[in-house]
């Protein structure tokens, strides 16, 4: 064998041989920092509409679970006032009615009441709130306990899980013949169509 491949080889077995062997002397120091995971970001509704039945059901689960570590969310919202009213400054009761949560998971207790103002506009108020925390909850006005297509109004955004807070209802539908036809508040979890509670509105 000619010398210069004998020494060809000797440098491969050599360089083969510290590759392998040079982590026993020699020594890779790491120091990571203490990090937190990084905080559940909810998927957009984008992301949720190109995902199969089976995956939806996965991340709900995963929502559902999240949803119990989230911190509360307090609103108080002062008690409206009407200025037409000259005896008592105060909007009408006009209907009455106690959330109930849906399930044993998605809890909710307090008072909805519909308030009717003198110059013909209406108000829902909650008072001693509280209702399971969750992702993107809404508060609707229905027809009925369930939410379907058509038959319930949106009135926006929960403010906050816990406490009193308020909720216009948009002039024409409240002035229309057809609101006698809305009879239940519902907080709503939109981006999986779960109903979290639901009070009944009883004219007084």
């Amino acid at each position: 064998m000619k010398k210069p491949l004998i020494i060809l080889i000797a440098l491969v077995v050599i360089a083969g041989a510290w590759y392998l062997g040079s982590p026993l002397f020699i020594d890779k120091e790491v120091d990571e920092p203490l990090v937190t995971p990084d905080p559940f970001v909810m998927p957009t509704d984008e992301e949720l509409a190109t995902m199969s039945q089976e995956e939806l059901n996965s991340m709900e689960n995963i929502v559902l679970s999240e949803s119990a570590k989230m911190p509360e969310e307090e609103i108080f919202d002062p008690m409206p006032e009407d200025p037409i009213n000259i005896e008592t400054g105060m909007p009408t009761l006009f209907a009455q009615g106690q959330f109930m949560g849906a399930d044993s998971f998605h809890q909710g207790s307090g008072t909805a009441s519909l308030y009717n103002f003198s110059e013909g506009n209406g108000t829902i108020r909650f008072e001693d709130f509280r209702v399971t925390n969750g992702p993107d909850l809404r508060v609707l006005l229905s027809r009925g306990p369930e939410v379907a297509e058509s038959n319930y109004i949106e009135l926006g955004k929960l403010k906050g899980n816990v406490g009193n807070q308020n909720y216009g209802i948009p002039t024409p539908l409240y002035r229309s013949d057809e609101f006698s036809d809305y009879t239940h508040v519902i907080i709503y979890c939109k981006p999986f169509h779960v109903v979290f509670a639901v009070a009944e509105l009883n004219a007084l």
